[in-house]
């Protein structure tokens, strides 16, 4: 006759481990705060945060993602001003979904629109060292929607991340 069968629990009704989840909050747009004060001894700017961004079903090669160092307002400074910028390809060479640990170089100063591919972005370097700032490491995680976990209460969204460090290890 038929034999009953344990039926997996999906990842949507497994608790959350408000340790190891992360958060998705789709109205981020940028990382929390963090504070560097640029003396010779501070080598590296830590920033670990996530930012989660909902992307086209269908991506274009023109998609990418655009990333700011701001220098905020203070006593000394008198308005927020953009420091360095760089940007990144959502597709690769195969045009899937670039996933994995990623690192680019930030340019001085504001977004430049003339600077429209990443060997003029490379010659702008090579022209002028000054123009490089730092590299900038991240990491990119495709989440998909099955992954998703759904507080009841608050109604907000969670997914337990696939991997973790940084992308310098």
């Amino acid at each position: 006759m038929f034999e009953s069968q344990e039926v997996p629990i999906a990842d949507f009704d497994l608790p959350i481990d408000h340790e190891k989840d992360i958060h998705i909050d789709l109205e981020k747009t940028a990382t929390n705060y963090v504070r560097f004060n640029g003396r010779a001894t501070d080598e590296n700017l830590e920033i670990e945060d996530v930012i989660p961004v909902m992307i086209p079903a269908d991506l274009e090669t023109t998609n990418c993602l655009q990333f700011k160092l701001v220098l905020l307002q203070s006593d000394i400074v008198p308005r927020d001003y953009v420091v360095g910028w760089g940007v990144f390809p959502l597709l690769n060479s195969d045009f899937g979904l670039n996933e994995g640990k990623f690192k680019i170089p930030l340019l001085f100063g504001n977004v430049d629109p003339r600077i429209d591919k990443f060997d003029k972005m490379e010659l702008t370097m090579m022209k002028d060292l000054d123009q490089w700032v730092s590299n900038l490491y991240f990491e990119i995680e495709k989440v998909n929607l099955m992954d998703v976990k759904d507080e009841k209460k608050t109604k907000k969204l969670y997914y337990k991340p696939v991997s973790g460090g940084t992308a310098q290890e």
